[in-house]
């Protein structure tokens, strides 16, 4: 294997001998064909989960490096889709044609926190000349398939036994009242607005209360639906809406029968792809 990469890479140059007797390399093909830049993205505790965090940072200087060496061959008057040098000998350290292979595994978090992470992604999602790769190894669920839903139309891969999904929208709290009171403790819980902190834990929580929290819930919920059916570009009968946007979790295989992802197979197994296919892989 070693001897073919080898001899690949030795058939790209053309070896020529000047006066002096030194040698020079011309390139006489694209040393690749694309750049593509892996990512891992996994929640760390040290920040949180912090998703966003981690994404932000790494989101602007792959767009800003984009755009430099972009606007640097359009300056030298070298067509885009090539890997060639430019006139000067220089050849971009990123290229013109970009694609990103975001390795993501993640259960899922706080709605904040994860649907600015997924508005970080949209943002690679939209930028001229960059595709987004999404690959699920273990788990994309909830705002981990938020976020995985950001990938470029037919970019969103699992691997078979992935956990892909849950659509869905979760609050819960411990409410201590009741406790309390039959030990003669009373709890004070003073607020302004009634629609403020309807789920309390010391305070009693009354079923106007519980309604509110309800709705705030379900307002959640439909905006997760449209964020990943519009993203998506899904559409589908009354049972498979009931199926697929109600907090259900599917293994990747079933999950790409049902359209939440686009191909069942691996992280390695795809990069192996992109280096077979002449790529230059980060």
């Amino acid at each position: 294997m070693m001897f073919k990469i080898r001899k690949s890479k030795q058939s790209l140059f053309c070896i020529k001998r000047g006066i002096s007797g030194s040698t020079a390399l011309s390139f006489t093909h694209p040393l690749y064909n694309k750049t593509v830049i892996m990512v891992e993205m996994k929640p760390d505790s040290r920040v949180g989960n912090g998703m966003a965090e981690q994404l932000r940072d790494s989101v602007s200087f792959l767009i800003e490096q984009h755009r430099d060496h972009t606007d640097r061959r359009r300056g030298s008057g070298m067509h885009l889709a090539t890997g060639a040098r430019t006139a000067k000998g220089i050849r971009p350290a990123i290229g013109g044609e970009l694609e990103i292979v975001l390795i993501l595994d993640s259960p899922g978090g706080t709605v904040q926190d994860y649907g600015l992470a997924a508005s970080q992604l949209s943002r690679l999602r939209n930028e001229p000349q960059i595709k987004l790769t999404v690959c699920v190894d273990r788990v994309a669920a909830s705002g981990g398939y938020m976020m995985a839903s950001q990938a470029t139309p037919g970019q969103l891969y699992a691997a078979p036994f992935a956990m892909v999904g849950s659509i869905g929208v979760l609050m819960e709290t411990v409410n201590l009242h009741d406790m309390l009171s039959n030990y003669g403790i009373k709890p004070m819980v003073i607020k302004a607005g009634k629609n403020k902190a309807p789920l309390k834990t010391l305070g009693e929580v009354t079923e106007e209360e519980v309604q509110m929290a309800q709705d705030d819930a379900d307002v959640i919920h439909r905006s997760f639906q449209k964020w990943v059916t519009e993203s998506r570009n899904l559409s589908g009968s009354k049972d498979w809406l009931d199926k697929v946007l109600t907090g259900a979790v599917f293994l990747g295989t079933e999950a790409c029968e049902l359209g939440l992802v686009d191909r069942v197979v691996t992280s390695d197994e795809y990069v192996a792809e992109r280096i077979a296919a002449g790529d230059r892989v980060l």
